[in-house]
């Protein structure tokens, strides 16, 4: 306890003690228990204060691993942004070919369909021009044979007019 002997029991026994002594004597042996529980306590709560940092301590660790993987998480997806930035980049650069692309094929195709439309005017037109020649040699054929036999009968009146005169 760390008191220092002042007293004998022999001093305390033996007569008439100084009465300061006994009281200083009794009164560190009352602050030395005091303070032991003093200590005590201030021990405890210095154990309990201990532990309360060791279960900071343990859940700062488990937040600063927490922050550690939501930094990881955050990058991945700030690359998979940037990836996927750039991939609808590519593709909306693709689209916008596509567009032109179809534009033009739209273009070409309506000049394919005029063409087409002119084409087909002009085979019946071909075709009506061809019927008409068809016709139109038909016609003289006919009108041959109509004249050949005309010609025919013409011939054979005049035969019979000469035998019967």
């Amino acid at each position: 306890m760390n008191i220092p002997k002042l007293l004998d029991a022999s001093d305390l026994l033996g007569g008439d003690p100084d009465e300061r002594s006994v009281q200083l004597y009794v009164s560190m042996f009352f602050h030395a228990f005091a303070s032991k529980e003093e200590k005590e306590r201030i021990e405890r709560e210095k154990g309990k204060m201990a532990a309360k940092i060791d279960s900071l301590a343990s859940g700062l660790a488990r937040e600063e691993e927490e922050r550690k993987k939501l930094i990881q998480e955050k990058e991945e997806l700030e690359r998979e942004h940037a990836a996927v930035a750039s991939e609808l980049a590519l593709k909306s650069e693709r689209a916008a070919e596509l567009e032109k692309i179809k534009k033009q094929l739209e273009a070409e195709l309506g000049e394919l369909k005029k063409k087409l439309e002119a084409f087909e005017e002009l085979q019946k037109r071909s075709l009506s021009l061809s019927l008409s020649l068809s016709l139109s040699l038909c016609l003289q054929k006919y009108n041959m044979l109509i004249f050949r036999v005309q010609g025919t009968r013409v011939a054979r009146q005049h035969e019979g007019a000469k035998q019967v005169s």
